[in-house]
């Protein structure tokens, strides 16, 4: 296997950093060593967040023009019956810049591990929505198709096929190429974005060598076909057999995890990483992987942090893995909504140096600038300074840092606690289309399936480690022909239907019991067309009504009070203005409701929910919109583009933005928080628009339709979510004007 000079540098500069703690620094390397850090972090400083900002250039923008104008001229010209349409083709490539320095040297770092996953790749037979089983899939929403990349890539698939439909028929081959660039963009960022499930996430991303290919698009289509190459570090056989591995060692040197805190758990899981690895003397790509730690031992750094993320996950215990500009790598654990630096590789340095545990755990939970303090204490330089992307706005407000330590970690103390207080698990089980009863999963688990269009038709769900409290739990479920259950089951009985194929649609759980007040149960369900929503808690609804769609996976978490998961905090609950009670007395953060061609006002949708209809070409003639129970003082205001008028004056709280028996349609809208609430929350709302389909998420005030088509809208969601918190879909492109 080819030994790559970039990880021979990083090797090397840590095991710098080693000879530095022993007491060697007065090394001329090291010196120039520090001298080239420095030169970075000077570099490093002076950047503002605007020089990050993925804004186009002006050159760029107006290339960009001219292909949008040249679309325009080209739809309004088309003549689909005489002209033959062309077929174009483009190429996109992602390598580990981790590892490598170009896609070419990491296609052939790993070609011998390439060779032999490309020997276990079998056909996909994909299960699509109309149940037919076809070996390259076609997707209409970017996460359902990173979903489906990302099951490929978990089983190391080499070769990956889907076709993306963008609901938009293009015209010329340079706006097809705009359309199949974006697209990829987003489901390759969506396919290795942070999940509950442990091998998949950062362990994914950091385990992955190059995903590149081409696509295939023709004009006066409305698709793009992808065929994607994958290269990993691993074999399939190999991360079976580090989940055979891991899974032993939890009930084995991790048994009675489940009861403990996720600080006891972390704590153990750093220590086990010292005693256990050790840093490797060879460079290989290979020795950077979990596989490599969990068999042999000897490791490079990465391994560290891949495998303390692994456990972790496993754990229920939320974890991200984080680098510096040169590619260093540790973790951040979420402790209580808060997220710690956790960097076991560099506690394995200190302790083979000292044996010193109390100086070995400066690495462990502790803020980040402890962290850097300590770095200037051992080593005279900062090694720990995160790159832009875990210190931007966005990615802060998911995994918030925290700027103080833990307390010290007393493990007599800690196992005190677990025995008074313990730490309350939820498990359940799901009963899934054609392969049944799946196995118990645990604490933010997914239970269901991932890129296979199956539905879920029944679930258990009980809690465990939960002696001493009066504590219980009991769901009910929106089932397929039936509606919602008219009793709440409990305690591990199945909410839904045996033998009779009906699908899940959507859930509703709440704790009971004395002891309920100390806690929180949120959980989140993985929708057809929608993919991932956001946390529901409490009783809320999670799912949809009213549109016939299938619930294919779920996560649950008990968390005690005030404590939230990582994601997105509400747009939990999709319904189908069309079949909305009129009268309904249910309200959200934010309710709004729409005027149709033909069929007048609808009910009352709120926080996320579809006011309007789809597939029917029916047109929106007004909105109102107003706020619910925010806790803050404040208003909604909004506007909307209308036909033959454009905009119309602001309309706040409740008012009617439109017109009313004039037949008019509505293009386009804005709307924004207005007062206190706007300091806490952002808005954010998407439209279906007449031959675009759904555009992307606008906020804040920015418009999201169309001018100067002529396109009705057709549909709204509208949801608050907490100020800073991540967009509930893409935001590139929620406006199209000429």
């Amino acid at each position: 296997m080819k030994v790559t000079k970039k990880l021979l540098k990083k090797s090397y500069a840590f095991l710098m950093a080693l000879v530095m703690v022993i007491g060697l620094s007065a090394s001329p390397v090291l010196t120039t060593y520090a001298e080239e850090i420095e030169a970075v972090e000077d570099m490093v400083a002076v950047e503002d967040e605007e020089v990050f900002e993925d804004i186009a250039s002006v050159e760029e923008t107006e290339a960009i023009e001219d292909i949008e104008a040249a679309e325009a001229a080209a739809m309004a010209s088309a003549s689909d019956a005489t002209e033959e349409a062309e077929e174009g083709e483009g190429e996109f490539a992602w390598y580990n810049d981790n590892f490598f320095s170009s896609y070419e040297e990491a296609t052939a770092a790993v070609a011998d591990i390439t060779a032999e996953n490309q020997a276990a790749d079998m056909a996909d037979n994909y299960l699509n929505d109309a149940g037919e089983v076809v070996d390259v899939p076609t997707f209409k929403d970017e996460s359902a198709a990173a979903e489906y990349l990302r099951k490929c890539m978990v089983e190391r698939r080499t070769t990956i096929e889907f076709v993306f439909d963008f609901d938009y028929k293009y015209y010329t081959l340079s706006y097809g190429e705009i359309l199949a660039d974006n697209a990829w963009e987003e489901i390759f960022e969506k396919a290795i974005d942070d999940t509950p499930n442990a091998n998949e996430g950062d362990y994914l991303n950091w385990n992955t060598s190059k995903a590149g290919g081409k696509y295939y698009i023709k004009e006066k289509t409305d698709t793009a076909t992808y065929t994607v190459n994958c290269a990993y570090f691993t074999t399939a056989a190999q991360e079976a057999t580090v989940t055979n591995k891991i899974n032993t060692l939890l009930k084995t040197d991790f048994k009675g995890w489940e009861s403990r805190t996720d600080v006891s758990n972390a704590y153990n899981v750093y220590w086990w990483l010292i005693n256990h690895f050790d840093i490797a003397s060879t460079d290989n790509n290979l020795d950077a992987t979990t596989y490599a730690g969990l068999v042999n031992g000897k490791v490079l750094y990465p391994a560290y942090a891949s495998t303390a993320y692994r456990l972790l996950k496993e754990m229920g215990v939320s974890s991200r893995i984080v680098e510096t500009s040169d590619q260093y790598t540790w973790n951040i654990v979420g402790i209580n909504g808060k997220y710690y630096e956790f960097d076991a590789h560099y506690g394995e340095i200190i302790y083979t140096a000292t044996k010193n545990k109390t100086k070995a755990e400066n690495y462990l939970l502790v803020s980040n600038s402890f962290m850097k303090d300590t770095d200037y204490g051992l080593v005279k330089k900062s090694m720990h300074t995160k790159t832009y992307d875990y210190t931007n706005s966005k990615f802060t407000a998911r995994y918030p840092l925290a700027t103080e330590d833990f307390l010290v970690f007393d493990p007599v103390a800690e196992q005190a606690i677990v025995v008074t207080n313990p730490t309350v698990s939820v498990n359940y089980r799901t009963h899934v289309q054609r392969e049944g009863w799946q196995a118990w999963k645990s604490n933010g688990a997914m239970s269901g399936t991932s890129g296979k269009a199956l539905r879920l038709e029944g679930i258990e769900i009980k809690l465990s480690g939960h002696a001493g409290l009066n504590l219980g739990i009991e769901y009910k479920t929106h089932i397929q022909s039936y509606g919602w259950e008219a009793d709440w089951k409990a305690e591990g009985t199945m909410s839904g239907t045996s033998g009779e194929a009906k699908r899940l649609e959507a859930i509703k759980i709440r704790l009971k019991g004395a002891d309920a007040a100390l806690y929180d149960i949120y959980y989140r369900v993985h929708a057809q067309s929608y993919g991932w929503l956001g946390w529901a808690k409490n009783g809320e609804e999670a799912g949809t009504a009213g549109q016939g769609k299938r619930l294919e996976g779920i996560e649950i978490k008990v968390v005690k009070k005030g404590t939230v998961p990582s994601g997105i905090i509400g747009y939990s609950y999709i319904e189908y203005g069309k079949s909305a009670e009129q009268n309904s007395d249910i309200t959200g953060l934010v309710n709004y409701r729409t005027h149709v061609q033909s069929y007048g006002w609808q009910g009352y949708v709120y926080d996320g929910s579809l006011s309007g209809t789809f597939g029917e070409g029916k047109r929106l003639e007004s909105i109102n919109i107003s706020l619910g129970n925010t806790g803050y003082s404040g208003g909604i205001t909004y506007r909307t583009h209308i036909q033959s008028i454009g905009w119309q004056a602001w309309k706040s709280n409740g008012a009617m933005s439109g017109t009313s028996g004039q037949a008019k349609r509505l293009e386009a809208i804005e709307i924004k928080l207005t007062g206190e609430v706007a300091n806490h929350y952002d808005v954010y709302y998407r439209v279906h628009a007449q031959s675009y389909g759904w555009l992307d998420w606008a906020k804040n005030g920015q418009s999201a339709g169309t001018a100067g088509y002529g396109k009705r809208l057709e549909s709204i969601q509208i949801v608050l979510l907490p100020k800073g918190s991540a967009a509930p879909g893409a935001t590139a492109r929620p406006y199209v004007s000429k």
